[in-house]
């Protein structure tokens, strides 16, 4: 059963508990929490994992939308794509002071080129391990080096992954390059489900950040 968490816990109550290691006493999977953005609009966010030091969030609804690269391949991975400037410099940037302050930044790592490259982004797009779980086979090229990703209890069912804009499902990015494919990122189709897009299509995002 879904508990909403909205007004009465704020950042202050979040930064006490991760001083004091109880942030899974306060904020638990399913929990939603309300954000008042500096432009006015509201960010609903959803507790996907916690423990007694940090939880990850991700949006209750799909942002808006953006490609991952004009020229129509993935050469640069997540790292240097569209979609992860949109979500660093049109998103986080409206996010209150106070919640800034508590955002853990989440370690990524991926393979571009053949390199394996490491970074800490504040806010990001989901995996697709984080939604789907790890590969099933060895025949899974496509996320068999997110070993900066679990499953989030949150998404284990299909309905669970459905995004809404305007109480319309959508099509959203996941920062998982297709590695059988230059040309196509991972996305979650209006239904649910695991599917891939082009890379210079444009599609809604769904952010996710820890605090801790």
């Amino acid at each position: 059963m879904r508990r909403i968490q909205t007004s009465h816990i704020g950042a202050e109550e979040i930064k006490t508990a991760i001083q004091t290691k109880t942030v899974d006493k306060i904020i638990k999977p399913y929990d939603e929490i309300n954000i008042m953005l500096d432009n006015e609009k509201m960010a609903t966010v959803v507790c996907g994992y916690s423990s007694p030091s940090m939880a990850r969030f991700a949006f209750k609804n799909t942002w808006s939308g953006t490609v991952m690269y004009t020229e129509g391949r993935h050469d640069g991975g997540y790292y240097n794509s569209k979609g992860r400037r949109h979500v660093l410099k049109t998103i986080l940037p409206h996010f209150p002071k106070e919640w800034r302050n508590i955002i853990k930044p989440r370690k990524l790592t991926e393979e571009i080129n053949g390199q394996k490259v490491e970074y800490e982004d504040d806010m990001w797009l989901f995996s697709a391990t984080d939604f789907f779980g790890p590969p099933k086979d060895e025949m899974d090229e496509l996320r068999k080096n997110e070993t900066d990703s679990f499953r989030l209890p949150i998404f284990a069912e299909t309905e669970q992954r459905i995004k809404t804009l305007k109480n319309k499902p959508c099509h959203y990015w996941l920062r998982t390059a297709c590695m059988d494919s230059p040309f196509h990122f991972e996305i979650v189709d209006f239904n649910g489900m695991r599917c891939s897009g082009w890379v210079d299509c444009v599609y809604k995002i769904v952010p996710g950040f820890d605090i801790g």
